[in-house]
């Protein structure tokens, strides 16, 4: 049984970001996001001088659908929480789908886990 966003956030906690999708015509996607796309994050930790990728769904606060171009605020749930212990408020990272960059995100909040 899939557990709710609300039950992951009360056990993970969540990062609360301001993304922007990158226009089309600047080479973003080509169709809208919605709550539950999973992106590849660049969270700023390079790995002998790659980008180092990890996985995070997001919902949506206020949206039901992003488009290209657009920007709204979202909470990342990283798949792997312990791999964004170095992410911090301020921060800028970015969305990818493969190595094309597809939106960028500035940190407002990171939320502790409640339970």
């Amino acid at each position: 049984m899939p557990r709710s966003w609300e039950e992951i956030e009360r056990q993970q906690g969540y990062i609360r970001v301001r993304l922007e999708m990158v226009p089309t015509d600047e080479g973003g996607r080509h169709k809208p996001v919605f709550t539950e796309y999973r992106a590849s994050w660049d969270i700023g930790t390079p790995q002998d001088g790659q980008l180092r990728l990890n996985d995070a769904p997001l919902t949506f606060e206020d949206v039901e659908m992003l488009l290209p171009g657009q920007q709204a605020v979202a909470r990342l749930h990283p798949s792997v929480p312990d791999l964004w212990r170095t992410v911090r408020v301020g921060q800028v990272i970015h969305a990818h789908e493969g190595k094309r960059r597809v939106g960028t995100a500035s940190v407002l909040e990171i939320v502790a886990p409640s339970a």
